[in-house]
């Protein structure tokens, strides 16, 4: 029976690690993962409970029994005559630290190999109602500014998002200056040859398209025409490349810069200025990017930008205030979902307490025995926590397990869904403390039912049915 349940425990890791990795299909895999890999991973390290409780008890029994100061022997012996109660209760008690395991995981992976990795310009002016040209000329005339890039988003007209049966949503013209541009910003070419697309950029009548543009618009490929009307003419562009941009996701998170910008990835083309100003005679500014050269402190260069762009609503920061900003909203965000994940720690822990109560209570003619032979109230008090020890023991190498995995498919998700590639480091101290945070409550959650049967009277315990 143990055997037959460390079987089916390793078929449902399995089956989890084969859908995740067997195909490239992003929308096989994530519908595959969430109907099929996620309930067998957990079903899986539910059952892998019962062997792994008693391997558990063969290799800290010892020193378990040593530092508690009970009998190896009858420690151990309990432990392998009840291998699916503890190993299920173990099983139970996981889920809040495989929660922990995987939030510091997969939250640490994101801002250790994505957000650390963006290439931020060092400065942003955005203006809410747009900037003139002279703000624009006098922020690059600051000594402390190396160059500018001024982007503009633009609504347009295009068939290519929506169907004709609906209201399309708006489609957005994101226009750029190339060179400065490129040198301020780091791109994640998802498709396309980035030299062709810089040539063909430069050469104007080409767009650049969110990564999301080719996952949801069929028909569209690199190289294909996209067309825009305006003023009752028809323009196209070449599709050169599709990309994302965390920088600038970033930065309209930080920004706030509306759902124009922040969630219309998938209606939005990126093109250059000289195309926006030829077909939409736009020149306007919504946007400054900013170089700065020398030494200069972000709080200075924040106020000297500010009093050149002279216009209360606009909103100045830096790059290394908002890397700043979004790490710390993260780690918060981390800090939150571990509360969420003591929590889950804490409703396993008393259902811990229901079982060693039952526990307890089916063995109080066996405690009476031993208490009638020698040995002292404590004694048996600890042989129960112990036990409880153990089990708890159990829970921190199953929720480890299944945390790690359920991040190495997040990692993968990741990658499928989004394009960002992530390493699996499982940090040490947020791991550490939700092993002493789980053993802890267990214990404590025990404490009152040992606390009673110390209380009671061999005579007491010898008086129950034998069970």
């Amino acid at each position: 029976g143990v055997a037959l349940a460390g079987l089916l425990g390793l078929a449902g890791l399995g089956a989890q690690l084969l859908i995740v990795t067997a195909s490239d299909d992003a929308r096989l895999v994530f519908w595959a993962y969430l109907t099929v890999g996620l309930p067998a991973m957990f079903v899986g390290y539910f059952l892998l409970g019962v062997p792994v409780g008693l391997l558990v008890a063969r290799a800290l029994g010892p020193a378990v029994a040593r530092g508690m100061r009970v009998p190896r022997t009858m420690l151990v012996n309990q432990a392998r005559a009840t291998p699916y109660r503890r190993g299920f209760t173990a099983g139970a008690l996981m889920v809040g630290l495989a929660m922990m395991t995987s939030i510091w995981t997969n939250g640490n992976a994101v801002l250790r190999d994505w957000l650390d990795a963006i290439q931020f310009p060092d400065a942003f002016v955005h203006g809410w109602f747009g900037l003139s040209a002279e703000s624009r000329e006098k922020i690059a005339a600051l000594d402390f500014v190396e160059e500018t890039c001024a982007i503009t988003l633009y609504k347009i007209d295009s068939g290519a998002f929506g169907l004709s049966e609906i209201r399309p949503p708006p489609t957005y013209f994101v226009a750029f200056e190339p060179g400065p541009f490129f040198r301020m910003t780091r791109l994640h070419w998802v498709a396309g040859d980035e030299a062709y697309a810089r040539r063909r950029l430069e050469e104007g009548g080409a767009v650049l398209v969110a990564k999301e543009f080719l996952v949801k618009r069929e028909g569209y490929r690199i190289g294909d025409q996209f067309v825009v009307e305006h003023a009752g003419e028809r323009h196209e562009f070449e599709i050169v490349g599709a990309v994302s941009s965390p920088g600038l996701d970033v930065v309209a998170f930080a920004f706030d810069i509306g759902k124009e910008y922040a969630n219309q990835a998938i209606s939005s083309v990126f093109g250059t200025r000289a195309d926006l100003e030829r077909v939409f005679g736009n020149d306007s500014v919504q946007m400054v990017q900013v170089g700065l050269k020398g030494e200069i402190s972000d709080e200075e260069a924040e106020r000297r930008l500010r009093e050149a762009v002279d216009d209360p609503a606009a909103v100045v920061g830096s790059g290394r205030e908002i890397k700043a900003q979004v790490t710390g909203i993260g780690r918060s965000t981390m800090r939150v979902a571990s509360a969420v994940a003591v929590g889950a720690m804490l409703i396993g822990c008393l259902g811990v307490g229901n079982i060693v109560l039952a526990g307890i209570d089916a063995r109080r003619f066996e405690f009476g025995v031993l208490r009638a032979v020698g040995a002292d109230a404590w004694t048996v008090g600890r042989l129960v926590l112990a036990e409880v020890l153990l089990t708890a023991l159990t829970a921190c190498v199953l929720g480890t397990g299944l945390g790690v995995q359920g991040s190495l498919a997040a990692v993968r998700m990741h990658e499928l869904l989004a394009g960002i590639e992530l390493r699996v480091r499982p940090p040490v101290g947020p791991i550490a403390l939700g092993w002493v945070i789980l053993i802890g409550l267990t214990v404590a959650v025990s404490w009152p039912m040992v606390a009673r049967l110390v209380r009671r009277t061999p005579r007491e315990l010898l008086g129950a049915t034998r069970g």
